[in-house]
């Protein structure tokens, strides 16, 4: 067994891993003005690498980030986006990101969709699934993975019951998909790393990412970097 860090992340130095993640801020008051904080942080030392601050109109994505070679972009499910996969890859660099079936297409090798929930409903509790897709684009294709594990029952049910809230929330309540549902079955990581990195270990390196989510309680609860002070 390969030794690991104290944040349980593989000891591969071909890899640069960084944790990504985004967040509102607003300055106090009935006209303040909304900001985006974009943040990158080293993985195995927990010091940020990246800092930006954008308007709120430039979502979170990973073109936002510069991109070293062998970087490894680790991030949620609103960050694997065709247009970042490619910024990341054309500049040498990989992800591994929590994927939602709807962001960006996947096809076979040949060209066709690739039906990733047919395959998924063969999984049984606790198996782990690794399925190989490509993302194409207008200058070629992307070789990737779909990494995945069936979650439990009780998984599942919490999974799906924050589907319909969230819809609720959106009033689209009775426009969720049964296929959406379906998916909440399943953790599902989209990566572009080397087969050489095992599905097991692609899901232990994106558990390990509450460690990003800790900073940003920290910063908002301690350090209060939300709302944004006018004159402190």
């Amino acid at each position: 067994m390969k030794p690991r860090n104290s944040q349980g992340l593989p000891e591969q130095e071909e890899y640069n891993f960084r944790y990504v993640d985004g967040s509102i801020v607003r300055e106090p008051g009935a006209t303040g003005s909304t900001w985006r904080l974009h943040y990158s942080m080293n993985a195995k030392t927990l010091a940020p690498d990246e800092i930006t601050i954008t308007d709120q109109k430039k979502g979170e994505l990973l073109k936002n980030y510069s991109v070293k070679p062998n970087d490894v972009f680790i991030g949620d499910r609103i960050y694997p986006r065709r247009n970042g996969i490619i910024h990341v890859h054309s500049n040498g660099g990989y992800i591994l990101c929590r994927f939602p079936p709807s962001l960006t297409p996947l096809h076979n090798d040949n060209g066709t969709p690739f039906k990733l929930l047919s395959k998924l409903r063969k999984l049984k509790l606790g198996d782990i699934g690794e399925y190989n897709v490509v993302i194409k684009h207008n200058e070629g294709q992307i070789n990737a993975r779909v990494c995945t594990m069936k979650k439990d029952h009780e998984s599942t049910l919490k999974a799906q019951k924050a589907i319909h809230r969230k819809a609720s929330k959106n009033s689209r309540k009775g426009s969720t998909r049964p296929e959406t549902l379906e998916y909440a079955g399943y953790i599902l990581i989209l990566t572009t790393l080397a087969e050489s990195v095992s599905p097991e270990k692609i899901l232990n390196i994106y558990r390990s990412r509450w460690q990003i989510e800790l900073l940003f309680k920290r910063l908002k609860s301690i350090i209060g970097a939300a709302p944004l002070y006018k004159k402190k």
